[in-house]
C-alpha cells in the first residue's frame, strides 16, 4: 500500500452499489477492494486493509462476523455498516470493536467520505508510527 492510498475493503451485495462505492472511493484517492460476499471479502482482504465498508446483510455471512474475522490480520480496521433500513442495536454497537458507524442507504456519500477520511488517516499515522 502506498503512503497516502489506504486500502478500503467493500463487501457489497449489490453489483450497482458496488460500482458506485469502488467508483467514489478510488477517485477519492482510496485503493479498493471490492468483494460481492463475505467469502471472496476474506479472500481478497490481504492486510493491510484501513477500513471496511459492509453492507449488513450480505448473503453468506453476517457483516459482524466479517468484520471479527479480519480483526486479527488488520487490528487498526475501521467498519462503517451499511444498512437499508435504521437498525437501533446496531447503532448501539458504534464505538465498540472498530465499529465507526451505521449508515443507511441510500448512502450520504459526503458523510461516508468524511468518516472514511478521518478514520483512515488515523490509521495511516498509526502505522507510521510503529514503522
Amino acid at each position: 500500500m502506498k503512503y497516502g492510498m489506504p486500502k478500503v475493503l467493500v463487501a457489497e451485495t449489490d453489483c450497482n452499489s458496488r460500482a458506485g462505492l469502488s467508483r467514489i472511493l478510488t477517485d477519492e484517492g482510496f485503493a479498493v477492494v471490492p468483494a460481492p460476499d463475505g467469502k471472496t471479502a476474506l479472500t481478497l482482504a490481504t492486510p493491510p486493509i484501513a477500513a471496511l465498508i459492509t453492507d449488513f446483510q450480505l448473503p453468506d455471512i453476517a457483516a459482524l462476523k466479517l468484520m471479527a474475522q479480519l480483526k486479527p490480520m488488520n487490528p487498526d480496521l475501521t467498519t462503517i455498516i451499511l444498512t437499508t433500513s435504521g437498525m437501533p442495536e446496531l447503532d448501539a454497537l458504534v464505538g465498540e470493536g472498530g465499529i465507526l458507524a451505521c449508515l443507511t442507504k441510500p448512502i450520504d456519500v459526503e458523510k461516508l467520505l468524511r468518516l472514511l477520511k478521518e478514520a483512515t488517516s488515523r490509521t495511516i499515522l498509526k502505522q507510521g508510527q510503529e514503522v
